[in-house]
């Protein structure tokens, strides 16, 4: 597990590492920790403790926390252990915006993370889908450990409403995944398929049967159907040579762009940029 260094404030440490492969990040900056006698290392507080900075101060947090998941979990497996301490973290991507996706799932937390009941989490594999779309959905709760299968419900605001099986995944036995398609039509509730028109709202939703306070809880992903493609406009051909071109264009939404292209007028267009 690697392991990122954060402060009092949850803002990454100017010397901790960070990037997409960091899994968690936790308290490294201004720790009060234990001094073996002779030691100078750090701010020295007292005969026995010294205040320092480093991840060699967050790791052991992290370490920390797995050792109170093993002590309350102490026949799960590696994968479930480290689940639970990844996905019960605190989100810090608000206090580090030019660091969202490089501090791992956030900062630790010890409480979350050896609760007895957990927080369930559905999501939507995109934000956008057409009417002619596969919808990929979650659902993360150790509570369901056991389970086989688990139902949600889907709707959109053009009052369509299915429900979806979602299987367990015999590997993360506290993950359940499952599809339905959208197709462009009117609606048919009940019949296994998503209608929806563009601009449609869809939403998906889990009943909780325990939050991790005791109580129910309804949790929602939402997405929204996008079935008209963008308009293209402003399309210039530039810097013309004997090896290439420069082709630059506009779209009326955000896009992945891709231009087709050939050595002479009419086609065959073969060149793919």
């Amino acid at each position: 597990i690697s392991v990122a260094a954060t402060n009092s404030n949850d803002k990454k440490a100017p010397f901790s590492n960070y990037s997409a492969w960091v899994d968690i990040a936790a308290p490294g900056v201004d720790v009060l920790s234990l001094r073996a006698t002779g030691t100078s290392m750090g701010t020295i507080y007292d005969s026995y403790t010294t205040i320092a900075s480093g991840t060699s101060m967050s790791c052991p947090h992290v370490v920390g926390v797995l050792g109170l998941l093993l002590s309350h979990y102490p026949d799960v497996s590696f994968e479930e252990i480290t689940a639970r301490l990844l996905e019960n973290a605190d989100d810090i991507s608000q206090e580090n915006p030019y660091y969202e996706g490089l501090l791992g799932s956030g900062r630790v937390n010890a409480f979350k993370a050896v609760r007895e009941s957990f927080e369930g989490r559905i999501t939507l594999d995109n934000d956008w889908y057409s009417c002619s779309d596969v919808v990929h959905i979650e659902v993360l709760d150790f509570d369901l450990i056991g389970q086989v299968t688990q139902n949600v419900t889907i709707t959109t605001d053009g009052n369509d409403l299915e429900t979806v099986t979602l299987i367990e995944d015999v590997n993360e036995p506290w993950v359940f995944t499952g599809t339905i398609l959208t197709l462009d039509g009117p609606v048919i509730t009940g019949d296994d398929t998503l209608q929806v028109l563009h601009g449609q709202i869809i939403t998906a939703i889990y009943d909780d049967a325990d939050d991790g306070t005791g109580n129910p809880a309804t949790v929602e992903a939402t997405a929204t159907a996008d079935c008209q493609p963008p308009a293209i406009f402003s399309v210039e051909v530039v810097d013309i040579t004997s090896t290439g071109a420069w082709v630059a264009f506009r779209t009326g939404e955000q896009t992945t762009g891709r231009v087709r292209c050939g050595l002479a007028c009419g086609g065959p267009y073969t060149i793919i940029a």
